[in-house]
């Protein structure tokens, strides 16, 4: 994988996963340190789920090899 495998589409991808991530767990603090522990786990909770995403990327970064399919067409489809 080179450095250009992922393009601009995948680049603005994780850019704004990177941001929302941010903002999730930004917003999940903020409820935390004012008390409401219920809005706090739902922001939370979003913030874990965008977190996965890279580990939902990693698992299906074997199925273009597994079918023979073009690797870095796969991968800006995947990610």
């Amino acid at each position: 994988m080179g450095d250009n495998d992922s393009g601009p589409l995948a680049a603005c991808g994780f850019g704004f996963l990177a941001i929302s991530r941010l903002v999730t767990t930004g917003l999940g603090i903020r409820h935390a340190m004012a008390g409401d522990q219920a809005t706090h786990r739902q922001w939370m909770t979003r913030s874990i789920a965008l977190t996965l995403a890279a580990v939902t990327l990693r698992l299906y970064l074997p199925i273009p090899l597994l079918f023979e399919l073009n690797y870095s067409a796969a991968y800006t489809a995947i990610a």
